[in-house]
């Protein structure tokens, strides 16, 4: 068993929970955002650890990948308005 492999993907749950409970339920952007950046940045190691394991499993990782920086920038477009 790969346990960076398990550390990436518990840390990955509870950084998108975290994100998710800032900036929905305490509306709280600064945090969010915070988050958010460290969770493309986990997504991002994530993706080359299961690379690294099985470059089948890729697939499973890109919307991850996806929401995440979609997230980044949906957050920083509030920062500039």
């Amino acid at each position: 068993m790969n346990y960076d492999l398990v550390f990436f993907v518990i840390t990955n749950m509870l950084l998108l929970l975290s994100t998710l409970i800032f900036y929905g339920y305490f509306h709280d952007e600064v945090l969010a955002l915070l988050f958010s950046i460290f969770l493309s940045i986990n997504n991002t190691l994530l993706f080359r650890e299961i690379y690294n394991l099985d470059k089948r499993l890729i697939i499973y990782n890109i919307p991850y990948l996806i929401f995440s920086y979609y997230f980044v920038i949906m957050v920083l477009k509030i920062f500039l308005v």
